[in-house]
């Protein structure tokens, strides 16, 4: 869909948190402005672009850091508790304990996340689908990568906040510019799959897919979108002239939707 197509013009106004898609929905969070339209945890229809609030909007959510539906239950990450609702009929229900999976999978990790209480963007995602999620420490610069089917974590040293867990592993990119992959069947693995030193330059992680992961790279006259590729070697993607473009990709997993920012505008393919 181009710029000026309804589904942009239903999203583009205000601040939104983008959650995943799920069915026939997408899901998000509207945060309270000056406009007039109401702000909560809501979804819009993809096919008839109807948007509906789920949830009334309340001062907790400002740590929310990620909305996951699945499985008629729709997830709030808020700092580094997992709150659960019923998404049954069009309304928001909150679930019992016994409900919330991701919740009753962090328990094993409560004395870790008291230490390194910086929860990684997707985890429940990556809870879900991959048994999987990240701690890390912003103070020693240490990862701690939580396999919840195990009940063990794995200490990665050095590490700056870019992580990213995937079909694929754990992508996370190290204190001087490297990147690399562990695994899901070998999470201790630290597997090179960038070298900042060799390319003369780093790199900001964007999103993945089959191929491998695409990075963008500034050199100061243009931005260049790169491919890493999984099995080994880097692909050019496209470049971007001007040095102000700011492009941040959120990937739609397990869905034929992709959904996008670029120069502040949202773009639904």
């Amino acid at each position: 869909m181009d710029l000026g197509s309804k589904a942009v013009k239903q999203l583009e106004k205000g601040k939104f948190l983008l959650g995943n898609i799920d069915g026939d929905y997408l899901y998000y969070m509207k945060y309270p402005s000056d406009m007039e339209e109401v702000s909560g945890i809501g979804r819009m229809h993809l096919t008839t672009m109807e948007r509906r609030i789920l949830l009334p909007w309340e001062e907790k959510y400002w740590s929310c850091t990620e909305i996951f539906s699945r499985d008629g239950c729709l997830y709030l990450g808020l700092g580094d508790e997992c709150e659960a609702f019923l998404t049954d009929n069009g309304q928001a229900v909150k679930a019992g304990e016994y409900k919330n999976k991701i919740a009753t999978d962090m328990k094993a990790f409560a004395d870790l996340m008291e230490e390194a209480p910086g929860v990684n963007f997707g985890y429940i995602n990556s809870i879900f689908n991959f048994r999987v999620f990240t701690l890390r420490d912003g103070k020693t610069d240490t990862l701690y990568i939580c396999d919840t089917k195990e009940q063990r974590s794995l200490k990665k040293t050095g590490c700056l906040g870019d992580v990213l867990v995937c079909e694929y592993g754990v992508v996370y990119l190290a204190l001087n510019g490297d990147i690399y992959l562990s695994p899901l069947d070998n999470l201790s693995e630290n597997r090179l799959l960038f070298s900042a030193g060799e390319n003369g330059k780093g790199v900001t992680c964007g999103t993945y897919d089959k191929n491998g992961l695409y990075v963008f790279e500034n050199d100061g006259k243009s931005i260049k979108c790169k491919c890493i590729l999984w099995e080994g070697g880097i692909a050019d993607i496209k470049e971007f002239p001007g040095t102000e473009l700011s492009i941040k990709l959120k990937l739609s997993a397990f869905t034929d939707f992709v959904v996008y920012f670029e120069n502040e505008k949202i773009n639904l393919v």
